[in-house]
């Protein structure tokens, strides 16, 4: 069933947002995970992002986004002379291997462009090793000023880079990751949002379940659920009844095959309002029924509450 977001952005937010900058960032993170989920092998990317704030948060979002991969941050303190030998401390990590590797706070060991650098010249004599004793990707996330001090003075091992993405965060964005961050939008029910913005979040939530169209992992499938469940909302609230449908099946068969009765449970819900959008009411009555005995099994008296509201609004059967 939709609810309230817990946690949305003000109105003001909102108005605030510029489209076009909050749309290049959300492309440039959908470039770097897509370059990620198709490595297989060592990949240097290099993520040019100024604030550390946004960077963090970007990383978050991959995290949530890939949660068949596990990601692990390395920060490069500043005694760290050889990066390389931190990544590979990182790889043997006895908690498990990670699926690929954010190294961070670069700039910490690199104080100023105008003197020679330790740091700077270990990535450059270890450029081999890198591909030779990392197997997995690593994301390299620096500055822009230290993107082109790299280039400069590490140009042998800035050659093995797969790709360069730069991340903007300026003044007239005061969320850039809105379309990212779940958190504000938890099924997306504000109809008040606007329609170019409720277009990126789909768009966003499409880019996270394509690569997991035939995964087996069950924390991944999970999240699918919750994502095509969010996906049928977006979909309802712009009026484009047959995707939603579509979204909300999708969502009850993955819920039915893990056994999450919760999720059928809003699923049944969901699959009611479009019975009811289309004037099926017997069949709103059936799905909606389902939700509520299901509700009711699992001890959510209020939603069990809420649903016979629903249920009370139809006309009586027979």
């Amino acid at each position: 069933m939709k609810s309230t977001p817990s946690s949305e952005p003000s109105a003001h937010s909102a108005q605030q947002l510029n489209p076009l900058e909050d749309e290049a960032v959300s492309q440039s993170l959908r470039s770097l995970r897509r370059g990620l989920q198709r490595a297989n092998r060592f990949s240097l990317f290099i993520a040019v992002c100024n604030s550390p704030a946004l960077r963090d948060k970007l990383i978050e979002s991959l995290r949530e986004s890939m949660p068949d991969q596990l990601l692990k941050v390395v920060s490069l303190a500043a005694s760290a002379a050889h990066p390389l030998e931190t990544a590979l401390d990182a790889v043997r990590d006895e908690e498990g291997a990670p699926d690929a590797i954010m190294l961070i706070d670069l700039e910490k060991a690199i104080r100023s462009e105008h003197e020679a650098n330790p740091t700077i010249a270990a990535l450059n004599l270890s450029r081999t090793r890198w591909s030779n004793e990392i197997t997995r990707p690593v994301v390299l996330w620096v500055p822009e000023y230290l993107y082109s001090l790299l280039a400069r003075k590490a140009p042998d091992f800035m050659d093995y880079r797969s790709d360069v993405i730069f991340f903007r965060d300026g003044p007239t964005v005061p969320n850039p990751l809105l379309p990212l961050e779940s958190r504000f939008w938890s099924g997306g029910t504000d109809g008040q949002m606007p329609a170019n913005q409720r277009r990126e979040r789909i768009a966003e939530l499409k880019s996270r379940l394509k690569p997991l169209e035939n995964t087996e992992n069950r924390h991944a499938l999970s999240a699918c659920s919750t994502w095509s469940s969010e996906l049928g909302n977006h979909f309802y609230l712009l009026g484009d009844v047959n995707d939603a449908e579509a979204m909300y099946q999708k969502a009850l068969r993955i819920d039915e095959q893990l056994g999450h009765l919760k999720g059928m449970a809003r699923d049944y819900g969901n699959l009611g309002n479009i019975m009811q959008t289309r004037g099926n009411l017997d069949g709103a009555r059936e799905f909606w029924m389902k939700a509520r005995d299901l509700f009711a099994q699992l001890g959510a008296q209020h939603m069990v509450d809420k649903v016979e509201r629903l249920l009370q609004t139809l006309p009586q059967s027979g």
